[in-house]
């Protein structure tokens, strides 16, 4: 599974946890997003890292959307290097992918906030923790698949 999905469902998951942090932190937190995706998107990459860097993805999509779920909103101090992790992994993740037209994604993480923003303070959040469990229930789905060999991604007995 490569292209736009992973790094797109990581800056989802991001804005997600991001629209709990309070103050300005979710702002400084958006600038080390787009540092870390520019800094993950120069880094020299090996095509045998794809893999590894995959499921790094999938574990910060995880991560994030666990915090989201949280009763408390994250400390500021942990978005901002959660932050900048992700960056780094979107980054590197586009950049296996040979598309750097898919950096676009990270967009993806203001987007969400300005539109999560009020589901967050409306009801206690509810509608903001089903949305941010069912991305971590994708990105848990997603990593599982790539990691068990299904017929028709193994070579066959018969050849």
């Amino acid at each position: 599974m490569g292209g736009a999905l992973p790094p797109a469902l990581l800056a989802v998951a991001l804005g997600l946890c991001l629209t709990r942090v309070l103050g300005r932190a979710r702002w400084f937190a958006l600038i080390l997003l787009g540092l870390g995706t520019a800094a993950g998107a120069m880094a020299p990459t090996a095509a045998a890292w794809s893999e590894h860097a995959l499921l790094g993805l999938f574990a910060a999509v995880a991560a994030c959307a666990g915090l989201a779920c949280l009763p408390r909103p994250p400390a500021p101090g942990l978005a901002l290097v959660l932050a900048g992790v992700c960056g780094v992994l979107m980054g590197l993740a586009v950049t296996l992918t040979g598309r750097p037209v898919h950096l676009a994604t990270a967009l993806f993480a203001p987007m969400t906030i300005l539109l999560a923003a009020p589901l967050s303070a409306w009801r206690g959040g509810i509608a903001l923790k089903v949305l941010a469990s069912w991305v971590g229930a994708i990105a848990v789905l997603a990593a599982g698949v790539s990691m068990v060999p299904t017929p028709g991604y193994v070579r066959d007995h018969m050849e």
